[in-house]
């Protein structure tokens, strides 16, 4: 049993190198703007094809492959390539570990390429590099196993990609609503009468103003009516700048709280001595 384990642990591990390789060498062709830290897989993904190519022509099969070398050349132009338009792009506009935008969906934007779209054009690649391997089959069998192997990788590729992509958007939108029922639970127990003290405080608010001003306009009702006179009659004498302006104005003289009684007056002349 545990030989076992161990050699399916091994296999399974080869495994994923195996279809990872054989799936960087459909995006070296079908995909352009990798991120600055893809470059290391596309150049493991050209020493994985040069290696399959050795063994090939070092006799491991019996059909020779005419095409294959010609295939290895044009798979390090391209990866020069990249590298180039990676070193003339910066590190700007595109994630360090983007494994590339399709040439199928033209030169779009990274970031406004949707999830769908991108599993679409995984589909369409892989299925032009499976029906490329059929076509070139008949000429040459190691380099139609080789382009068949590299599709059905990256279609693997794509799916694991997609289902990833799918629980990491799930895993947010969970986060999301667990993180809203605990702004609300902490709202309830922290403050749980906030919004009655609130309508509280705002219907009280303009409560002062209006009493101040009925308390004052029944002070003025609720004064003597011989003081509230006496007011009225200060405001009715002119004043000293009137009688200064006109001279002819005679000067009023209040009753005063006892308005019944004459005012007395001496008319008597004086005594001369």
């Amino acid at each position: 049993m545990p030989q076992i384990k161990t050699i399916s642990k091994w296999a399974l591990a080869s495994a994923k190198i195996a279809y990872q390789l054989l799936a960087i060498n459909a995006e070296v062709f079908c995909r352009h703007s990798f991120g600055v830290r893809y470059i290391g897989h596309l150049v493991a993904g050209w020493f994985s094809c040069s290696l399959y190519t050795m063994v090939i022509e070092g006799g491991a099969s019996e059909k020779r492959s005419p095409l294959l070398p010609y295939y290895l050349s044009a798979y390090f132009c391209l990866v020069f390539y990249h590298f180039l338009s990676m070193a003339r792009r910066g590190y700007a506009g595109m994630h360090s570990q983007s494994n590339g935008v399709p040439w199928i969906l033209g030169n779009i934007d990274a970031a406004q390429i949707s999830a769908s779209q991108f599993f679409e054009s995984c589909i369409l690649e892989s299925g032009l590099f499976f029906i490329l391997g059929l076509i070139v089959s008949p000429f040459d069998l190691p380099l139609s196993v080789w382009l068949i192997g590299s599709g059905i990788s990256h279609f693997v590729k794509g799916v694991i990609a997609a289902w990833k992509f799918r629980s990491r958007v799930l895993d947010a939108i969970d986060a999301r609503i667990e993180g809203g029922r605990i702004s609300e639970a902490v709202r309830d127990n922290s403050s749980p009468n906030s919004t009655h003290t609130q309508a509280i405080a705002a219907a009280v608010t303009g409560q002062p103003q209006h009493q101040q001003n009925r308390t004052l306009r029944e002070i003025v009702n609720n004064l003597d009516p011989a003081l509230r006179r006496i007011i009225s009659g200060l405001n009715s004498n002119p004043t000293q700048t009137e009688r200064q302006a006109n001279p002819q104005t005679p000067r009023r003289y209040h009753a005063g709280p006892l308005g019944t009684l004459p005012r007395i007056t001496s008319n008597r002349p004086r005594n001369r001595k």
